[in-house]
């Protein structure tokens, strides 16, 4: 057992650097693009120099390539799937800790102390959007995601396995594909077939092996698929509308998962318990917050699962195209069980081999099948956009 540990540490360090350097060089990345798109002053000045050149001329290599940019946004895509993946894992185990204690509706109540503690540091930028359209919008997003994780807790209260509810929500990249089809007016091939390609490398991962009979839960946690698509394409245009409410946008779909989320287990209390059953179960927060194990998998849940990773969706929209994110995050079970294997000691079996491959083909064939765009674009990151700032700026300055 100690040698198994001790041959998974070098990969969990590996893992951790990866991950640090993705962070910092995406933080930088965003860091430019903000003084880009953001600034009240404007265009990122260029940086000049006077002894020897024009006042107005561009140091060479100091912007990055459009190509760069849209492979940096789509690495960043790749590690929010690997969080969102992990966070499968943390989520069972929170759970399972709550569960353990006897906390009653523990699905529930560890979904509302979730989405509660992302919400909270991100509180002062609630009222911060720079229009009603688009605190509108963040808010109906929220609501559509928070009711597919309803809807996933509560197929699973009625049956449906956690390997069939992965398999169902994959099913979001054929939502999203077909938002854009409609958007374009005109079948996107292959935008659907690389998505097609992805839930059935999904449901190799899931359902081989399992048990294939039907559920009640199941017609239930098909709603979840249908509200993350729409979500995950509304969020898109909204993103690309007003790329300056990344963090307004968040805040307001946090504080829907929250209010949702309260709710529902106030609301469920109250039914059963009645009044005084509410304020009883108020009264048992925090014990239930000083629950053993339960800190560890929560925290994760949160900040890996939820707030860094979601931030970085909301800026990955605005760089890339909806359906390419709705893909690559169709990848979390992919990351799940490679999760699974390196901490849990679970065996990666050959139907998992064949679900990757597929789910990797289905990226590499949408990353390779070129189609027109039917999806806005934000003038925060168009090369046409830049370059017509660039004149704008040279015009000025002769």
């Amino acid at each position: 057992m100690l040698r198994r540990g001790a041959a998974r540490r070098p990969l969990r360090l590996i893992f951790l650097a990866s991950t640090l350097g993705l962070l910092f060089r995406t933080f930088t990345a965003w860091q430019d693009d903000s003084a880009f798109v953001g600034s009240p002053a404007g265009p990122r000045p260029e940086r000049v120099s006077t002894l020897g050149r024009g006042a107005s001329e561009p140091l060479e290599g100091f912007e990055p390539t459009w190509e760069e940019e849209q492979t940096l946004w789509k690495s960043v895509t790749a590690f929010n799937a690997a969080c969102w993946g992990a966070a499968y894992i943390s989520t069972k185990a929170g759970i399972d800790t709550l569960v353990a204690a006897g906390v009653e509706d523990a699905a529930i109540v560890y979904g509302a102390l979730r989405f509660g503690l992302a919400a909270l540091p991100l509180l002062p930028w609630v009222l911060r959007s720079s229009s009603a359209e688009s605190a509108r919008t963040s808010a109906i997003v929220g609501s559509l995601n928070g009711l597919a994780y309803a809807a996933i807790f509560t197929a699973y209260s009625l049956g449906t396995t956690g390997g069939k509810a992965a398999f169902i929500c994959s099913l979001q990249t054929i939502v999203v594909a077909a938002c854009t089809s409609l958007a374009a007016q005109r079948l996107q091939l292959g935008t659907v077939v690389s998505a097609v390609m992805a839930v059935v490398g999904v449901g190799f991962l899931e359902l081989a092996g399992g048990p294939m009979e039907t559920s009640s839960g199941d017609l239930v946690c098909a709603a979840a698929p249908l509200a993350i698509g729409i979500g995950w394409y509304m969020l898109g245009d909204t993103m690309k509308k007003y790329p300056d409410d990344t963090l307004p946008s968040l805040a307001i779909q946090f504080v829907c998962f929250t209010v949702l989320f309260v709710t529902w287990i106030l609301g469920d209390i109250g039914w059963k318990h009645g009044p005084s059953g509410i304020v009883d179960w108020l009264g048992q927060v925090p014990a239930i917050l000083q629950t053993p194990g339960l800190w560890p998998p929560l925290l994760f849940s949160t900040f890996l699962g939820n707030v860094i990773t979601m931030l970085l969706a909301n800026k990955a929209v605005q760089m890339i195209k909806v359906s390419e994110v709705s893909l690559i995050a169709a990848s979390e079970p992919l990351w799940a069980a490679l999760a699974a294997m390196l901490y849990l000691g679970e065996v990666f079996t050959l139907a998992d081999c064949i679900g990757g491959g597929f789910i990797l083909t289905a990226l590499v064939v949408n990353e390779l099948w070129e189609e027109g765009d039917a999806e806005p674009k934000s003038t925060a990151i168009m090369p046409e956009a830049k370059q017509g700032n660039e004149r704008k700026q040279m015009e000025l300055v002769s």
